[in-house]
């Protein structure tokens, strides 16, 4: 841990590129949290900024934007225009095949290797 604290405490933000860098790691995930992934490993590798910054940074996003999604669903139990706006007719849909095939659903991602599992 004192490793990381030493990289946080090297990097200087006097260069707006590396402060623009952090900042775009740590929205990314909110829109594709993969290519957020890739620019981080395409920064560490390039030596633009340490590793342990660019773990954070994408860490930090990947737990907002699950909290965000949390909100916006708890929210939308609650709030009308909120729950106007989250929830529409695809959505129902979709939900309403995920019920109907629940039991494939889950057979399918517990035989097939690298299928992510369904919660």
């Amino acid at each position: 841990m004192p490793q990381l604290a030493s990289h946080v405490a090297g990097v200087d933000f006097a260069s707006l590129a590396q402060l623009f860098q952090l900042l775009s790691l740590f929205a990314l995930p909110f829109a594709h949290a993969d290519v957020a992934i890739v620019l981080g490993g395409y920064i560490v590798v390039n030596d633009l900024m340490p590793a342990g910054l660019v773990l954070l940074s994408i860490y930090g996003g990947i737990v907002g934007s699950d909290f965000a999604l949390y909100g916006i669903g708890a929210g939308a139990r609650r709030i009308p225009w909120l729950a106007r706006h989250a929830v529409d007719d695809r959505v129902q849909g979709f939900s309403d095949m995920l019920k109907r095939n629940a039991f494939a659903l889950v057979a399918l991602s517990r035989l097939i290797p690298g299928l992510p599992p369904i919660s």
